[in-house]
């Protein structure tokens, strides 16, 4: 299985449009990034217990001592 600029490469040599093949394989790159980077924070966080946010209290009322 080639990889993005394998098959960039290859695709260059038949079309001759360099500018075009590499931004697709940019952003292939890009997206493929982005969502990688968003599953291991996911189970960063999943993992880390002190990153995660303690749940809200309700303050309580207490009575006025007079």
């Amino acid at each position: 299985m080639m990889e993005v600029t394998g098959l960039a490469a290859k695709l260059i040599s038949q079309s001759f449009r360099a500018v075009e093949v590499f931004v697709v394989a940019g952003l292939i790159y890009l997206v493929l990034n982005f969502i990688v980077t968003r599953i291991i924070m996911a189970i960063e966080w999943w993992l880390s217990p002190h990153l995660r946010r303690p749940p809200a209290v309700e303050p309580r009322l207490e009575a006025a001592h007079v």
